[in-house]
């Protein structure tokens, strides 16, 4: 690493921000953290169903979010 990760500013990257409610990793209070951390975002989403490994769990709603995700992005 050339330099060490930023922990405490915004992040300006445009960002997809998704949870699955059955996640065991990280806690409820993360797709709202995750909000704030990247204000350029979309969502977040909830994927019902789903848990830390959405594309395994639920890979068509994540392949959908994508799609209108790279969709916004690329006008």
């Amino acid at each position: 690493m050339s330099e060490p990760p930023v922990l405490v500013q915004r992040n300006p990257v445009p960002t997809l921000i998704l949870y699955g409610p059955e996640d065991k990793v990280v806690t409820r209070h993360f797709p709202a953290r995750m909000a704030i951390a990247f204000p350029n975002h979309a969502g977040p989403f909830e994927i019902a169903g789903a848990g830390h490994f959405i594309s395994w769990e639920q890979p068509d709603a994540l392949h959908d979010h994508l799609r209108a995700f790279f969709r916004a992005q690329l006008g």
